[in-house]
Order: structure tokens, then sequence, then C-alpha cells
């Protein structure tokens, strides 16, 4: 028992972070937004030093604890193959420069990422292969820890919720939507049950969800209340925004080719509604031809995206007017951003909308989606239409094209404070300075 004046010393809160998606995907090339939300938490962790950090994957036979080197090897190895702080340029960049007509220099940067790849992944497999501790059998030991989960992973998974159930941890989870249960006509047979369950265990099990989204938590207290679920406590957090997006002058110059060019970010498959904007770029082409604006689609192809792609692959009358890049870093990205007409955001439906709020930050026109999330997110610089309105997309398409007197919505750079990274985690610092007390 401490004596009088002696301070009584408590030891750090216990946090297991689960890393299980960047483990498999964050040595790619291209980041999906849900990768660079659980790269931000694993990075926002590392640098809290009042908190004992490990880490947890899911494997073939449970899960496992792995030590702190692994997660600080998997951000540092996962920044640099993304390119997070690079400021070169790309080979992926160059041909998308030599699409719009305009000069490509030199790559200068992200030659060697893709190759470092393969070493990374095996290093990492391996430290953690020789490093990690069962949790699935000795649940012993870390009551009371802070379990995350940002990512959607492993919630299907038998051994988690019976980990959860013995362990004593106190979980929290990341919900990014409930897309494949309210709208399963846009993603993979069988995902709206796989979805359930998912939203299932989140609500047995939760001490904090956090949504990033007003829109993505009214719809998960609505289902968890249909559902006869437990309603967990739940806090809204809107995500952040990475610093390349963070200003209208980046480290690479913006494009400024003769002709127009539109900028579309996001993986290719149906809810993003590629759909609607390729038929509008075949118009333009007949009509304009070689006066017709380019378009370039930022994202790997997806899933349940027949159309579109005999669209990129059989038509000819827009292969010189449409461009995929893929692999390209955030500097690249934000200059194509900056230099756009327009960034077009025409989903179905959508949890957040990191496209929308990161142009809208660097300054750039925006048109999107009238979903209710748009109409959350967005600044006064957005115009919203219908996803199904085509004319009214064209119009205002080949409004910004030609540079019409009103074409264009007054727009001020610049990052809500609401969609900061310490804004974001906030919420999570208060839960676990509460739980420390």
């Amino acid at each position: 028992m401490p004596g009088a004046g002696e301070a009584t010393h408590r030891p750090a809160t216990r946090v297991l972070l689960d890393i299980t998606r960047l483990m498999g995907r964050g040595l790619r090339a291209s980041p999906t937004g849900i990768d660079r939300v659980e790269f931000a938490y694993l990075d926002h962790l590392i640098g809290r030093h009042d908190i004992a950090l490990e880490f947890v994957e899911a494997g073939d036979f449970g899960l496992r604890l792995l030590p702190r080197e692994v997660g600080l090897t998997l951000r540092d190895r996962t920044a640099a193959n993304w390119g997070v702080a690079e400021t070169g340029v790309s080979a992926a960049y160059g041909r998308t420069l030599r699409f719009l007509g305009l000069e490509a220099p030199p790559p200068t940067a992200a030659g060697a990422r893709s190759d470092a790849v393969a070493g990374a992944s095996a290093w990492l497999r391996r430290a953690a292969g020789q490093l990690a501790g069962s949790l699935s059998n000795r649940p012993e030991g870390i009551a009371g820890a802070i379990y995350i989960n940002v990512a959607h992973s492993n919630l299907t998974a038998p051994a988690l919720p019976r980990w959860l159930q013995r362990s004593g941890v106190r979980p929290v989870f990341l919900i990014h939507d409930l897309i494949p249960i309210t709208h399963p006509e846009y993603c993979r047979p069988g995902h709206a049950e796989l979805h359930r369950r998912r939203m299932a265990t989140v609500a047995t099990h939760a001490d904090l969800v956090i949504t990033n989204s007003a829109y993505t938590r009214d719809v998960f207290l609505a289902h968890v209340a249909e559902a006869g679920l437990r309603k967990p406590r739940t806090e809204v957090a809107l995500l952040g925004i990475e610093a390349q997006f963070q200003t209208g002058r980046g480290s690479l110059p913006a494009p400024a080719p003769t002709v127009p060019y539109f900028v579309v970010l996001g993986t290719i498959e149906p809810r993003k509604n590629h759909l609607l904007l390729l038929p509008l770029w075949r118009d333009m082409v007949e009509r304009l031809g070689p006066d017709a604006p380019r378009l370039v689609l930022v994202g790997r192809r997806g899933w349940e995206n027949e159309n579109v792609v005999d669209y990129l692959d059989r038509c000819p009358a827009l292969r010189a007017h449409v461009h995929e890049a893929g692999g390209l870093t955030d500097a690249e990205v934000a200059a194509l951003m900056r230099g756009a007409a327009a960034v077009l955001v025409p989903s179905f439906v959508e949890g957040f909308s990191l496209p929308l709020v990161e142009a809208e930050a660097l300054g750039a026109d925006v048109i999107a989606s009238d979903i209710a999330v748009h109409r959350e997110v967005a600044g006064a610089g957005a115009r919203l239409l219908s996803p199904l309105d085509g004319l009214g997309w064209l119009r205002a398409i080949e409004g910004l094209a030609r540079g019409d007197r009103g074409a264009r919505l007054p727009v001020e750079p610049g990052v809500p404070e609401a969609m900061t990274w310490p804004a974001h985690f906030r919420v999570l610092d208060r839960f676990l300075t509460r739980m420390h007390d």
C-alpha cells in the first residue's frame, strides 16, 4: 500500500489492434478506403506512448497475438509501398500524363515499390509466425484489454466471437457501411448474410461502435433494432483526410492539358455507377470528336462489372478518351484532382465519401450523386445530382468542360476540422482514457 503522498502507479492500458486486413492487403500498391482507415489507426496508436500496444491477426487456426515490432514494420513498409510520403513521379502517372497529351518526365518514384512487395510480405509472415502467440486457446491474461477492429475483419470467423466472449476484452468496432444488407444488388452473392453475421457480432460484443458518418450510424441502429439485436454505445467520427489532400498546392504540379479532363476515384464496381458516365462519354466523343473531354478512372477493376468492362475493353470510341490509372501515389492522385475540370462521384450508395471530401479540400469542382451521405458531408462547392439523371450529368459535365459562366460553383480549399484524423481519434482517445480511469 503506498504511503502518504506516494502516487499509485497504474499500468498502461493494453490495446490490441486487429491488423488482419493490412497483413493481407497493405503491401498492395493501391489501397482502398478501408485499407487507409486501418493504416491511420495503426499509425495513430503506434504514436501513443501511454498505451501498451500489441496486434492481432486471424490465421487458419484462430487468432494470433503479434508483438509491437511486427506492427511497426508493417506500418513502415505499407507507407513505402503506397507511396504515402512520395513526391516523385511513377510510371503509372507518366502513362496518365501521356494520355492527357502531356509530356511525362522519367519515373522517379515508386519504381521499386512492387518489386519489394514479395520480400516485405515474406518478412512479415515469417516474423509473425516466429513471434506470434495463440489467443484463441489462451484467452486468460488479457481481460480488460481494448480490442480494436476497424476493417470488418474476422467478424464472421467462429473463433472471434468465442474469443470475445471468453477473454474479457473491451471491443471497439468501426463500421464503414451496411451496403451488403441495404443494397445487396451491388454486392457479391451471399454477402448480405455475411454482413448480417458481422453486424450481429458487433452488436453482441461491442463496448463502443464508431461509425464514419451519421448516415451509417442511423442505418446501423435501424438494423440492430429491426433484427432484435443488442444496441451498443455508438458514436460518429467522420474520417480524416490524408496530408496530400489538405492543400491546394501539392508536391506535384496539376496537369494542364489543352483538352479538359474529369476524374473518378474508386473501385470499378456497380454501386460506384461508372455505367452512368461511360455512355455519356461515348455520346460526347461521337458529337465532339477529338475535342471531347477525357475521363481518368483511378481505381482497380472490382466485381459484377461486366457491362462496364465491355465499354472499357470493347468500345472503340472510348479508347482515346477514357483511361484507367492504377498504382498512383497520394501526391499523384491529388495532382490529378487539382487539375481536373471536376471530380465525379456518381455512386448509388456510400457509407462515407472520401473522394468527395478530398476533392473539396483541394479546391476542385465536384459533381456528386444526391444521396444521404453526400448531403451530410458535401460542402457548398459540390453540385449534387440524382445518380439516375444522365442528362443532368451530361449538361453539368459539358458546361464545366466548356468553361461556361455559372457552371462552376464557388469552392474554397480547406479541410473542415471534423474531417481531420485528430478530430476522428478524439472519440477513440476519450474511450481509452475512460477505460484507464
